[in-house]
């Protein structure tokens, strides 16, 4: 029998339903995300002269699952911390849903 929309959804034993899967993170160098990072600061207007200079690995991973911590050294020269503050949380979030250190 072909798909039937009217079907009701069926659930494992227990009531719950399944959680959904973690996407699955790109593994990248440590090169690759520091000049991702960069690029994704520097897109800015106002932190276009930030870059990351280095990430900090997890071993093991955060409770996540991401490999690389979120405080990450920056170069910000003439650039007031409030100025990069809220870049710095939206890039640096991104990322770490998005890629680990390979």
């Amino acid at each position: 029998m072909a798909d039937d929309p009217d079907k009701t959804l069926q659930f494992p034993p227990g009531g719950a339903a399944p959680a959904p899967a973690a996407p699955r993170r790109a593994a990248i160098s440590e090169q690759e995300l520091l000049k991702l990072l960069t690029a994704h600061f520097q897109a800015n207007e106002q932190t276009r002269a930030v870059r990351v200079l280095r990430v900090t690995r997890l071993d093991p991973p955060d409770s996540e699952g991401c490999n690389w911590s979120s405080s990450v050294v920056l170069d910000a020269p003439g650039v007031a911390p409030e100025v990069y503050a809220l870049v710095y949380a939206e890039v640096v979030k991104r990322a770490r849903e998005r890629y680990n250190l390979a």
